[in-house]
């Protein structure tokens, strides 16, 4: 009985039987919880190599200010800000500029 409560739970998240995630909602994640249209899921900060990590859906910002607050992206790329990070849809990894591997 467990099991098949846990597998209605699962597939009614992910396959639609839930309505989808708003803004600010979480998402993804192990039930694999999908944002409504037009939002993306933003990972949780510093899990970049996580499995099954949720997120939060945000609006992702068409423009940006030019204020220079850098934050890494999981992909390794300086972003001015975290809005330029969001734009690029790329998750966070930390608060600062890459360190470079040596």
């Amino acid at each position: 009985m467990v099991c098949l409560v846990l597998a209605s739970f699962v597939a009614g998240a992910a396959g639609g039987y839930a309505k989808d995630a708003q803004v600010g909602e979480q998402c993804a994640g192990f039930a694999g919880i999908a944002c409504e249209k037009g939002l993306w899921c933003d990972p949780d900060p510093g899990l970049c190599k996580g499995a099954d990590v949720g997120g939060l859906c945000i609006k992702v910002p068409e423009a940006c200010t030019d204020q220079f607050d850098p934050v890494c992206g999981c992909d390794g790329k300086t972003y001015g800000n975290d809005c330029d990070r969001q734009m690029a849809k790329q998750a966070l990894d930390y608060k600062g500029e890459c360190k470079k591997a040596e």
